[in-house]
């Protein structure tokens, strides 16, 4: 991200932080971006990045955030996270929950193609702080089983994935991050998420929507 845009990204925040929920902010030299204070009093470090995935790519201690508010939520973060973006405002609870339902294919799925291989990969790629099983992956890639199964195969021989543990009977798998193959992959995800990130920062009106609970909302220019 250049800096000028990292910039602008702060100077919105600062703008317009109580459209969050806070209400009021403070910038720090240390740990977090910011401590900013909610309408309860209670005291929260909130970080800003350009991409979600940012957040583990400059190895920030969780335990000392207690938000992240990115432009891309381009994986799941075990902090709560805020995605602030352009975005068409909805006006109706029908349109809220058309939005939620319908599925959208990554910055990843959009460039390399959106087959049935990309995207296992891309889930693995956005999930990647977690395990799962092969049920579940299927599911949430949004392939059939025996599709999976094929594709499995080769993701066990060129030793991308692999098992982490045992829940029940099912076998708990995710990215073999020491694979250097696997980290070029995950460069290649946060390049591609980035060039098409750079084109969010100046436009408006700002859409928020929390990762966990909040439904979209569309914030006006300031």
């Amino acid at each position: 991200m250049k800096e000028s845009e990292f910039i602008s990204f702060h100077s919105w925040f600062k703008r317009n932080y109580k459209k969050l929920g806070f209400v009021s902010i403070k910038k720090e030299k240390r740990g977090a971006d910011f401590t900013c204070t909610d309408k309860d009093g209670q005291k929260i470090n909130v970080e800003l990045e350009l991409l979600a995935s940012n957040f583990l790519r400059h190895r920030h201690d969780e335990s000392k955030v207690d938000i992240v508010v990115c432009l891309v939520n381009d994986i799941n973060l075990p902090v709560k996270t805020i995605e602030v973006h352009p975005g068409v405002k909805i006006t109706s609870e029908t349109g809220i929950k058309r939005l939620r339902s319908k599925r959208k294919a990554s910055f990843f799925v959009v460039v390399m193609g959106n087959t049935a291989f990309v995207r296992v990969v891309d889930f693995l790629l956005e999930n990647r702080p977690f395990d799962y099983s092969k049920s579940e992956i299927a599911k949430n890639a949004g392939v059939g089983w025996s599709t999976l199964y094929g594709i499995w195969k080769v993701l066990e021989r060129a030793d991308i994935v692999r098992q982490t543990r045992m829940v029940g009977k099912s076998k708990m798998y995710r990215l073999n991050e020491e694979n250097p193959v696997v980290r070029k992959l995950i460069e290649l995800d946060a390049d591609i998420t980035e060039l098409f990130a750079h084109k969010l920062v100046a436009l408006l009106p700002i859409r928020v929507r929390s990762a966990k609970t909040s439904p979209p909302l569309v914030l006006p220019p300031t």
